[in-house]
């Protein structure tokens, strides 16, 4: 509340400030024209005394001196005037920006306090939100953990009822997901980069309001997030959303900015002979049995060969990424050890959790984590909670490598690779259906052994073993390429569009908050029956033993939705793949169509231009030797004749340069005596005293300094100086008027000396040459007097000669070439040859065609071979 007075306070310290500079400003310019005054006062005395002295010039003086002291007060007039205006001009900017600025400022402010209480609200909301989004928040981060799989691994964990029903619309799920457009940035994999697709505001959310059916994705994932948060109200549900998709957001961007990466352990459960698999968990042959689900998109995408556990958990907050490994921890616990009451205080030993047992769970949550942990933590850290907080500062503590990354192709390999070797090494059903047949008989034929139905029987169920027991070949399985990879950038992208499809879908979530309401319609929104499935899913869900089946089954919900959002990106790149390559083949297609008469014109042209090229190149040769030997004549005539000239330019230079110095030499001459001579006018005896009467006059001047202002004491100063300039001029001038009239009375008078003037000019030529200027040698007027010159260089050619050369060019037009060279001209040259010669005869028949009678006799072409010759060259194939 101090900012006005202090406003006011700074606003009339400005005009007091004002005020007294400009009083301070008026009395300096007073001070500045007084002493103006005073130099004025004092030249113009000096100036009236030497008015006075110069009788002869009193009157021309002072007429210009008024003329002048007038001339300066209308100038003063106009400068004030100007200055004047210039001065209102100023106040009137200088009043528009303090307007502008007092404007700006109250604008600012006003924005400022604006913004202010909108950026409380939000972090009101934030805080109150934070304590709210841990659950929903490690939900969707378990989900992006495991994108590399075709399942979530909690899958193992649901009721079998579930897993069946889950089982079937896996596949129509996520394909009915993924056969949408791609919409917003989803398309654009490179973060932090400029969108094409969405580079607008526009493209920040999506607008689903003037759709009936909505994205099932935007649905999905609504609907899943409302089960899993139905603890919550309707008031507090839209916020959590909001500020979840934010926090998943910014983890992803951060992500995606990390330099370096967590290598990729793929750690198979079960398969060391020294730990066997706990046998109450299913991991171990968890992927085999789920083998029947994993489609043909399933195979073709692939992820980085980088760890997505550790890459997420390293610089997620502390907090969720506490919630994240005490919840995958105590859910391992609950699941393996079939104790839904344990909590994460309960000592796992208790719990009938020995060291054997630990490190086969070690070995789980190693594989889920893609990174091996050590197999005796619990062991040491008994409870839940210890183990968690051992797991978080452990994964604080890794750093990532900053090797580089292997290629998409190479990662892709190694994806599929791993991915088929439980399946290949495990022999099928029908071999483990074979050799429990094969049990069975031979305890019948222990039973029966003097039967020899049954040793028939014993040896045909031998053989059938033995030929299932061998391993059966799988068919070649797809493998994907550079469209199907996504690396952490798309990964990244994916996670960080969910807020795209779940902030701002305001008639979705009213949808999603009505159901199971009175009274309230979804929204006019069509509910898809995959909605119907999830609601009784979760139904089924917390009707189970476990409470923790529907955070398991909202996590397998939400890896499906975003498997199935990078099957939508994979079908974008798979038709902007079809649509640059049909778009290729379709100009290339129309260029050959419109092109190929072109094409065909083309070569024959071409063919003819190169052959013209040629003929003229073997013309050129031929032209080129004829001409060598003239050249070479030439060439050492004028040489030698600029080597001459060369000598005379130089020889020319030297004379000239040579004069010039004489010229100058005498100029300075004539003008040393001549300044010596007005300098000895000057400072004779008269001019001398004049000297000293103006040094005394000086000398009592600067006796008298420290009496005198400054002002006064410069014009004093300059004005004897000046003084004494205007004597020694007058006097000089004097003398030099004294000696010019001596010198007139001894010569002639005016009209004698004009006549020798006019009989001097006469004789200009007839003792020397006529030059230019003073300046110019001797030997060159002399050589302007010589008659002129033709080209000193080269042959010189006579009329006779030039006419021979024209007749005989005129002949050989006409005569064929005589070729002196001993090699035969080019093929090409003569198919040249043979174009210009039936140029000629075509001009000449052109001619003669005025006739129809003889232009019809005299057809060189006839049409319709022309028109089968025209139509077997330019047709185009039928496609």
């Amino acid at each position: 509340y101090a900012q006005k007075p202090m406003r006011e306070q700074h606003m009339s310290s400005a005009k007091i400030q004002g005020m007294f500079r400009g009083v301070q400003r008026r009395q300096l310019e007073q001070n500045w024209a007084k002493a103006a005054t005073v130099v004025q006062a004092h030249a113009r005395g000096m100036l009236d005394r030497l008015l006075v002295k110069r009788r002869l010039r009193s009157i021309v003086k002072l007429q210009a001196n008024w003329r002048r002291f007038q001339a300066q007060l209308d100038m003063k007039i106009i400068l004030y005037e100007k200055l004047e205006t210039v001065r209102k001009q100023q106040l009137e900017l200088i009043r528009g920006k303090l307007e502008g600025a007092a404007a700006l400022l109250i604008q600012r402010n006003f924005r400022r306090h604006r913004d202010y209480q909108r950026c409380v609200l939000m972090k009101r909301q934030k805080n109150e939100a934070e304590k709210r989004i841990s659950t929903m928040f490690v939900a969707l981060m378990s989900a992006a953990t495991a994108m590399r799989h075709f399942v979530h691994p909690y899958f193992r964990h649901l009721p079998k009822d579930i897993q069946e029903v889950l089982m079937q619309v896996k596949a129509s799920l996520q394909r009915t997901i993924g056969l949408v457009p791609v919409a917003g940035k989803l398309a654009n994999e490179e973060l932090g980069r400029r969108a094409l697709r969405a580079n607008g505001a526009a493209g920040l959310s999506y607008d689903q309001n003037s759709r009936e059916d909505v994205d099932l994705a935007t649905h999905m994932l609504l609907s899943v997030s409302r089960h899993l948060l139905s603890h919550m109200t309707p008031e507090n549900f839209a916020s959590t959303v909001q500020w979840t998709c934010y926090a998943v957001g910014r983890e992803a961007c951060l992500r995606s900015y990390m330099v370096g990466y967590f290598p990729q352990e793929i750690i198979p459960v079960g398969k060391d002979p020294n730990l066997p698999p706990h046998p109450g968990d299913s991991l171990s042959t968890f992927w085999e049995d789920v083998g029947t689900i994993r489609h043909h998109h399933d195979w073709l995408m692939t992820t980085s060969d980088e760890s997505l556990p550790c890459l997420f958990l390293h610089g997620m907050a502390a907090q969720h990424r506490n919630v994240y490994l005490t919840s995958q921890v105590l859910i391992t616990m609950r699941q393996a050890l079939d104790a839904p009451s344990v909590s994460t205080e309960d000592h796992l030993k208790f719990q009938g959790l020995d060291a054997a047992a630990g490190a086969q769970l070690m070995e789980v949550l190693g594989s889920e984590m893609d990174h091996r942990m050590p197999l005796d933590w619990p062991k040491a850290h008994g409870t839940v909670s210890a183990l968690a907080k051992q797991m978080n500062q452990h994964i604080v503590e890794l750093r990532p490598e900053s090797r580089v990354a292997p290629t998409i192709n190479e990662a892709a390999q190694k994806m599929v690779e791993k991915a088929f070797k439980p399946s290949a090494t495990k022999p099928p059903a029908k071999a483990k259906g074979a050799g429990k047949s094969k049990a069975k008989s031979k305890s019948a034929a222990a039973k029966a052994a003097a039967a020899a139905a049954a040793d028939k029987e014993r040896e045909e169920t031998e053989k059938a073993s033995e030929l299932s027991a061998e391993p059966a070949k799988l068919p070649e399985l797809p493998v994907g390429g550079t469209l199907s990879h996504f690396n952490r950038n798309a990964v990244c992208r994916i996670l960080q569009q969910l807020g795209y499809f779940m902030v701002g879908q305001d008639r979705v979530l009213k949808a999603v908050l009505g159901e199971g309401e009175t009274g309230i319609v979804g929204g006019a929104v069509r509910q898809s029956r995959y909605i119907s499935v999830t609601d009784k899913l979760f139904e089924m869900a917390d009707r189970a033993s476990h409470d923790h089946c529907s955070f398991l089954l909202a996590v397998v919900l939400y890896h499906m939705v975003m498997r199935s959002l990078m099957l939508r990106v994979l079908y974008h790149r798979a038709a902007v793949a079809i649509q640059v390559r049909f778009r290729y083949l379709r100009s290339k297609g129309i260029k050959a169509h419109s092109i190929a008469p072109a094409i065909c014109i083309q070569r024959h042209w071409r063919g003819v231009r190169a052959a013209l090229r040629l003929m003229r190149m073997d013309d050129a040769a031929e032209k080129i030797q004829s001409s060598y030997r003239a050249w070479t004549w030439n060439s050492r005539a004028t040489k030698l004749v600029s080597s001459t000239l060369k000598v005379q330019r130089i020889w020319h230079s030297a004379v000239h340069r040579k004069w010039l110095r004489r010229c100058h030499q005498a100029a300075a001459t004539i003008q040393r005596f001549a300044r010596g001579m007005l300098v000895r006018w000057s400072l004779d005896a008269p001019g001398r005293q004049i000297v000293r009467r103006y040094q005394e006059e000086l000398r009592e001047v600067m006796r008298q300094k420290r009496q005198m202002g400054e002002s006064r004491y410069i014009a004093s100063t300059a004005a004897i100086a000046g003084e004494a300039r205007v004597a020694l001029h007058k006097h000089r001038q004097r003398n030099i008027d004294i000696h010019r009239m001596s010198l007139f009375g001894d010569r002639q008078s005016t009209i004698a000396r004009q006549a020798e003037k006019y009989r001097r000019l006469r004789m200009r030529g007839s003792v020397q040459p006529s030059r230019l200027s003073m300046f110019e040698p001797m030997i060159f007027a002399l050589r302007r007097l010589d008659p002129p010159f033709g080209v000193r260089n080269g042959a010189l050619n006579s009329r006779v000669l030039q006419q021979v050369a024209d007749v005989r060019r005129k002949l050989v037009r006409d005569l064929p070439v005589k070729s002196l060279r001993a090699a035969p001209p080019h093929v090409c040259s003569r198919r040249g040859r043979a174009a210009l010669a039936m140029r000629r005869i075509v001009k000449k028949v052109g001619a003669s065609a005025a006739d129809p009678a003889s232009a019809n006799s005299n057809m060189l072409i006839q049409d319709d071979q022309f028109e089968l010759w025209h139509a077997a060259q330019f047709q185009v194939a039928a496609r």
